[in-house]
């Protein structure tokens, strides 16, 4: 897996809209998916396991496992 830069990430959420900066976890992931292209649940999920900001962020979320995330991901995207 990819070892998330935060530098990277300031500079992506810089360009987001203050509607997209208002979730600092969505934003992450939509990050992941654009500058590291990982589209897959279970690329990102993993992603995020590896990286102890991210892993905060999921618990943060009562985010346990990895159909907690999709279904996470599922419900954002509907909003």
């Amino acid at each position: 897996m990819v070892k998330i830069n935060f530098d990277k990430f300031k500079e992506f959420k810089a360009y987001l809209s203050p509607e997209q900066k208002k979730d600092n976890f969505l934003s992450l992931i939509s990050f992941l998916r654009k500058e590291y292209r990982l589209y897959t649940i279970d690329d990102i999920y993993e992603t995020l396991l590896e990286d102890d900001l991210g892993t905060a962020m999921m618990e943060k979320r009562e985010i346990k496992s990895i159909k907690d995330f999709e279904m996470f991901v599922f419900k954002s995207q509907k909003k």
